[in-house]
């Protein structure tokens, strides 16, 4: 427990904990900000794994079981962090939880599925080979595009950072034939505005940024796509 220099007494407060419970160990953090009681947490920590929860929230008995069961059951490490909803204690009843926080739910699931279909995502990490700028030089527009690889897999990423929806861009592509959206960070499904290509895009013979191939895609605003060859 990281004491930030509050007022409620919680060095008693711990200290009575500590009678019933696995002793918890008590830090004093002297210098006051959320930032530096984490960073704080995190020297302390004597774990592999770090959570964090703060002094209001109530939580299920079995909340850190979930949390780190998907973490436990990674042998290969590819899972980085798990997170969750987080509504407050007193919701009335009857009363849904805001669909923000299921999108958010719905496109941290979806990022996890796609991460671990697709080894271009991780495979070649520390290796130049898995990486390549496909359109790093759109200032104006706000667009950042790149490709990530592996033996057998590509995966397309383009981002739109501007508020506004692009019709018609023009990005290159590693290949031709179609490309399947498999991410859409501007879905419906994730509270977005449902702006896209309808699933997929199709790859031109028209030479672009040095690349034989390209395609014109609709980007949503402040969206990135991912994209991947249709066959895999």
């Amino acid at each position: 427990v990281i004491d930030n220099n509050s007022s409620d007494h919680t060095r008693s407060v711990v200290a009575e904990f500590a009678a019933a419970l696995p002793a918890p160990r008590y830090v004093h953090e002297a210098q006051q900000g959320l930032d530096y009681a984490r960073n704080r947490a995190i020297a302390e920590a004597r774990g592999e794994i770090i959570v964090f929860g703060d002094d209001d929230i109530l939580v299920q008995p079995d909340w850190l079981t979930q949390l780190t069961v998907p973490l436990l059951a990674d042998a290969t490490r590819r899972i980085g962090a798990v997170g969750g909803a987080r509504w407050t204690s007193n919701l009335p009843c009857g009363v849904s939880i805001p669909f923000m926080y299921a999108g958010m739910s719905n496109l941290v699931r979806d990022l996890n599925r796609v991460y671990r279909a697709h080894p271009s995502l991780y495979e070649r990490d520390s290796e130049p080979s898995g990486f390549a700028w496909l359109d790093g030089d759109e200032a104006a527009a706000n667009v950042l595009a790149y490709a990530r690889f592996a033996d057998d897999d590509v995966v397309v990423c383009v981002a739109n950072l501007s508020p506004v929806p692009r019709d018609g861009f023009r990005v290159a592509l590693p290949t031709g034939g179609a490309w399947r959206e498999i991410l859409n960070t501007d879905s419906t499904s994730y509270g977005g505005s449902g702006v896209g290509n309808l699933g997929r895009v199709e790859a031109q013979a028209t030479p672009w940024r040095g690349r034989e191939w390209s395609a014109s895609v609709t980007l949503p605003p402040l969206g990135v796509l991912w994209l991947a060859p249709e066959t895999s």
